[in-house]
Formats: C-alpha cells, sequence, structure tokens
C-alpha cells in the first residue's frame, strides 16, 4: 500500500481542468468506491467529486436515457487496449484519449451556454447536459 500512496499520479492536467470547471461534478466508476476514495484522496482529486462517487454503468445508463450527452476519456495507464470501444458500446458519443481534448470539448461546450454536470465514469470523464 506504501507503493501505491508514493507513485499514483493524477493524470497529467486533470486538477486543473477540474479546478477551471464551474459546474458540478462526480464520478461513476466499476471500482470499489473505497478504492476508488483512496486514489482520489492520494491524488488531491477527491475535493472535487466529495461525496459524489457512483456505479458506471447505472450512470451512464440513467445519464442516456435522461437524454444527455455521455463523452469518455481513455487516457489512463490502466486503460487496455479495446477501452475506447468499450466506452462507446456503454453509451459514450465520444472519447478522448488525452486531458487536453476533453479540456478544449469542455471549454466549447460551456461557450454554448449549456448546463452541464461532469462525472468521471470508469476510466471515463462523462460530461452531462
Amino acid at each position: 500500500m506504501s507503493a501505491f500512496r508514493d507513485e499514483l499520479i493524477a493524470i497529467d492536467g486533470v486538477g486543473e481542468l477540474l479546478g477551471s470547471l464551474n459546474t458540478s461534478v462526480c464520478l461513476a466508476t466499476n471500482s470499489h468506491p473505497d478504492r476508488v476514495r483512496h486514489s482520489l484522496e492520494v491524488t488531491g482529486l477527491w475535493q472535487f467529486f466529495d461525496p459524489h462517487v457512483f456505479s458506471a454503468t447505472h450512470g451512464v445508463a440513467a445519464a442516456r436515457a435522461a437524454g444527455m450527452e455521455v463523452v469518455g476519456f481513455c487516457g489512463g495507464s490502466h486503460c487496455r487496449q479495446g477501452h475506447a470501444d468499450r466506452l462507446l458500446e456503454a453509451g459514450c458519443t465520444q472519447v478522448f484519449a488525452r486531458m487536453g481534448e476533453l479540456g478544449e470539448f469542455l471549454t466549447h461546450l460551456a461557450r454554448g451556454d449549456h448546463d452541464q454536470n461532469i462525472a468521471e465514469c470508469g476510466s471515463a470523464s462523462c460530461v452531462y447536459r
């Protein structure tokens, strides 16, 4: 557990992106909630999601059922080959491989004066509007 705590780092740019958003943020994941919380605390990102952590499967399905746009992020080192395809199959309309691309998308979306909520879905960042 010491190596995990000492070596885990956030994806480059995610802290800055989350800090720049002026909207609600939540996390939907397939990982155990305790593991996710610990990872977010270690990387300094818990403050952006506390206490909104949900199941990825239910989060994407609920967003799609409500007519929301869901986009995925597959740039994490833990994402295996085919992850982008799985995110698209789960209901994401777009998938980004770099945090900068996601940031550009969110900036463009915000300029359209859309109300949006942001979520992390598994290894995905999902935008709900």
